[in-house]
């Protein structure tokens, strides 16, 4: 559900795990793995309109995988948190404050590095050409655009998993690519790592 529009200034998204995060100026200490992956594992890409729900988290933990490969677990970590904003609000007004919020939780830099950034694109485009291909209907202009762009699908199908199997994946993920990457432990990640 959208947040209120006549007070953004002290607009607040309530999370899983009971936290408050303050979306004009969240805290570090309000954000919770818990959170993210069941919220962003409830939350349908593409608004919905897939065949099967296709969740964000099973998107975030396909694009990691695949960015995993040619540029290791931090930039697959940095992939996984790539839509981590949405599950506090879509308002693009508070999604600059809740990126640094969110990447500073987990000890990550922000804005992320230039390389990871230019291959977090480039993955994504790919990724997103085959869910349009495989999941979603009427998108041809976008399915074109992409192809101009030089993305390529990927050769596995996708099949959706439905929100407790990809939560079950996204936190895999999480705690693989975190402990590859030798992130440290921060009180975001819980019992986590």
């Amino acid at each position: 559900m959208p947040e209120h529009p006549n007070n953004l200034a002290n607009a607040v998204a309530f999370t899983w795990a009971g936290c408050r995060v303050d979306l004009a100026a969240p805290k570090v200490t309000s954000i919770l793995v818990t959170d993210l992956a069941e919220q962003l594992a409830k939350l349908a890409m593409f608004r919905g309109a897939t065949r099967g729900l296709y969740t964000v988290a099973q998107h975030s933990a396909i694009i990691a995988g695949e960015i995993a490969r040619a540029e290791g677990a931090l930039a697959a970590f940095y992939a996984l948190l790539h839509h981590a904003e949405y599950c506090y609000s879509s308002d693009p007004a508070h999604l600059p404050a809740l990126q640094a919020a969110i990447h500073q939780a987990f000890g990550l830099s922000w804005p992320m590095p230039p390389s990871v950034a230019v291959s977090l694109t480039r993955v994504h485009d790919c990724v997103e050409l085959t869910e349009l291909r495989q999941l979603c209907n009427g998108c041809a202009p976008e399915i074109a655009r992409l192809e101009r762009r030089g993305a390529i699908p990927l050769k596995p199908r996708i099949l959706p998993l439905g929100w407790d199997r990809a939560h079950e994946r996204f936190v895999e993920a999480l705690r693989t690519y975190a402990r590859v990457a030798g992130l440290a432990k921060s009180p975001a990640f819980g019992d986590l790592l």
